[in-house]
């Protein structure tokens, strides 16, 4: 009885995992878009992206569900010629690029949505969703190139540090994240979310009034 309560228990855990990890993905995108604003990091931000549970939830969702019937759409013309395919590690690579290149392109189009959700309380996921893929027009190969530019950290990062050096990559990545993001919203004209009391922002305001 114990072990099928143990065994039903992790069976769960990629499902919770799903279902809490875009939260926890939005509540980081707040911390730091909010600290690139105004220069004040609150680690209570970080718990923020429960505020849009729903939302985050479904959009996480329908992105998944994207990627998934993509991929099937890119693998299902291959399936009759399985039996008949190389297995040699070149053939294997060029197999896994042609399956990836095209799940990574769409995958960007959706990289904008924790940030849209945050600025635009009440927007259904769906709506994210098209902002994101409109934002996105034209900026995939530089969001590429900016991810490009982590590698040789993160391989540095998992090697070299057994790991731990993470905790100072991963907040430099999601600063450069908020960054690229902000320049998008302005070109797009966004709105942005001010319903955060933030000291500083709040000085230079009453100083400017």
């Amino acid at each position: 009885m114990v072990f099928f309560a143990l065994s039903f228990g992790l069976s769960l855990l990629p499902i919770v995992n799903f279902i809490i990890s875009g939260p926890i993905s939005l509540g980081l995108c707040i911390c730091f878009i909010n600290l690139l604003r105004y220069g004040e990091l609150r680690i209570d931000s970080l718990f923020d992206g429960f505020k849009y549970f729903k939302t985050i939830l479904v959009a996480s969702l329908l992105i998944f569900l994207v990627l998934v019937g993509l991929c099937i759409l890119i693998i299902s013309p291959f399936v009759p010629f399985l039996p008949e395919v190389d297995s040699s590690i070149t053939s294997a690579f060029i197999n896994l690029l042609v399956i990836l290149t095209p799940l990574m392109i769409v995958a960007f189009l959706y990289v904008l949505v924790p940030f849209i959700i945050y600025d635009n309380p009440g927007i259904t996921a769906r709506a994210s969703l098209k902002i994101s893929r409109e934002m996105m027009k034209g900026f995939k190969l530089k969001f590429f190139t900016l991810c490009l530019s982590f590698m040789g950290w993160f391989a540095l990062c998992l090697f070299c540090s057994c790991g731990i050096a993470f905790l100072w990559l991963l907040p430099y990545m999601f600063s450069s994240f908020a960054n690229f993001y902000e320049n998008l919203r302005v070109a797009y004209g966004l709105p942005m979310n001010t319903g955060h009391n933030f000291n500083n922002y709040n000085n230079k305001y009453n100083q400017n009034h």
